[in-house]
């Protein structure tokens, strides 16, 4: 290959899951890593991967490096609606919801701009903004539910940036007006909702009703629905395990009365615990008290006891918002990386662990380019490689084995550029890669060298041919790619 190299080592995240020891590596981003206030309300990640943290003073979006700080501008509709933030969540758009001290907006990514959402009100049938205090924004199935401090529940369908305020039963003149804390996708269409000063209710997605279930327990914070169908509760002193088959509520389970803020369930069926004053706390649902987080001495390695938000991301990592101590991030492993070798049997090519690209595609695995040895798909879960190699006697073979960039679209196909012969893309469903040359009109000459691949906000995929070559952009009406501007 013409271009000089560093050779590069690919190091990946060991799977798995911490327990209860800071053995298990804590570290924290505050405000002087860049973070807009160190009272984090709440987490989220959204589908490409960035880290959301809502706080008393901003908005922020994390990229494992720096952060993009949001916040309200004075006569700006574009910008966040308000700086105390209570809750995210993403919806099956792509689009951030924020919820907090003065109402609602979205983030649209696609434009890099905020927006306002509205309702219908159940008596005036007219839209309003929603500018209640927001306790919580909910992603349930096609659905974004709303609770609010007054104006209660409100749903919005599948796109939709209009939502439908919901009632509650009966007559009462105060129908509209209750406060809605807690949110959590139930069985077969259900929501539970817990409503103040009321109790626990369910809303039926299919008639778009409330109906009280227990009034037993009239004040909660907090919800989460566990894998085996519980639904735990927080409230001002307890957690309580609450069985749809009777009815009934649990005695609670912490060893001492705490404010429960947030509960969260992790991908080995732990429940993690957010309590003001009694910092974090891991119940597994088999023993009948939580205990509290702390490392080997008895000490907790969480530097507030004030935790407002838990959050487990794609790889096990726990992201925990404090009310003073920024996040706390638990990594999962003791060891954060382990070097990964590609080895064939009875063969040695040092070309095989000489990589030049890789991504990750959604099923969670792995396109390895490498430099001379072509494209390797490394499944992590089995630990097993499928390797293409440039085969010019094989229709659909990938067209070089020197692979410089790899992207993977909405569309489920692997494009990758190379050294020597264009750009190749790989279609699942047929298991071939079709090559697409790069043709420069003004030269009449093919750019063979490609060196990066880029998708842009209006999905526009570009390639770069490099040693003085030309911007193009792919032209999916013409299926080719097409010279940009042959000044640049």
């Amino acid at each position: 290959m013409l271009l000089k190299k560093n050779i590069l080592f690919l190091f990946l995240l060991l799977p798995g899951i911490a327990a209860f020891s800071n053995r298990f590596p804590v570290r924290t981003l505050g405000i002087e890593a860049g973070l807009s206030n160190n009272a984090v309300t709440c987490i989220y990640q959204d589908q490409r991967g960035f880290m959301w943290f809502g706080t008393y003073d901003g908005l922020n979006r994390y990229n494992g490096y720096n952060f993009d700080v949001f916040r309200n501008r004075i006569g700006d509709t574009t910008s966040l609606l308000t700086n105390s933030v209570y809750s995210i969540d993403g919806d099956q758009l792509r689009r951030i919801w924020i919820g907090g001290q003065k109402g609602a907006c979205l983030f649209d990514p696609s434009r890099s701009a905020f927006e306002a959402v509205y309702y219908i009100s159940a008596d005036q049938k007219k839209a309003l903004p929603v500018k209640d205090n927001v306790h919580i924004v909910k992603s349930i199935g096609e659905r974004m539910l709303i609770g609010t401090n007054h104006s209660g529940l409100l749903v919005f369908e599948t796109g939709s940036k209009t939502g439908k305020q919901i009632p509650l039963p009966g007559s009462n003149s105060n129908r509209n007006n209750y406060d809605v804390t807690a949110i959590e996708a139930g069985a077969e269409g259900n929501v539970w909702i817990f409503i103040q000063q009321q109790g626990l209710f369910r809303y039926n997605t299919r008639t778009t009703q409330l109906s009280l279930v227990n009034d037993q327990i009239r004040q909660a914070n907090c919800f989460k629905r566990s894998s085996t169908g519980a639904l735990w509760v927080g409230s001002e002193k307890a957690v309580y395990r609450y069985e749809e088959r009777n009815g009934q509520y649990s005695s609670s389970y912490l060893a001492s009365p705490s404010k429960v803020v947030s509960i969260s369930e992790d991908s080995k069926g732990l429940l993690w615990i957010a309590s003001d004053g009694g910092g974090l706390l891991v119940l597994d649902s088999s023993s009948s008290q939580a205990k509290t987080f702390t490392d080997q001495d008895g000490r907790s390695p969480i530097n507030s006891n004030a935790v407002y938000s838990i959050y487990e991301d794609k790889d096990g990592r726990k992201w925990i918002g404090t009310l003073r101590g920024g996040v706390n991030i638990i990594e999962p492993h003791v060891e954060r990386f382990r070097q990964v070798v590609y080895t064939k049997p009875g063969q040695t090519d040092a070309a095989d662990n000489f990589i030049l690209s890789f991504c990750e595609d959604k099923t969670g695995n792995l396109w390895i380019g490498t430099d001379g040895a072509g494209l390797k798909y490394w499944n992590r879960k089995t630990n097993s490689f499928q390797e293409y190699r440039r085969q010019p006697s094989t229709p659909g073979a990938v067209s070089s084995n020197f692979i410089t960039n790899i992207f993977c679209d909405e569309n489920d196909h692997t494009w990758v550029s190379t050294w020597f012969d264009g750009v190749s893309r790989f279609n699942p469903a047929t298991k071939q890669f079709k090559q697409y040359r790069l043709f420069n009109d003004k030269t009449g000459e093919n750019e063979n060298n490609v060196w990066f691949l880029y998708q842009d906000k209006q999905k526009t995929l570009w390639a770069s041919a490099t040693n003085d070559g030309s911007l193009y952009s792919y032209d999916p009406a013409k299926d080719q790619f097409v010279l940009f501007d042959d000044a640049i």
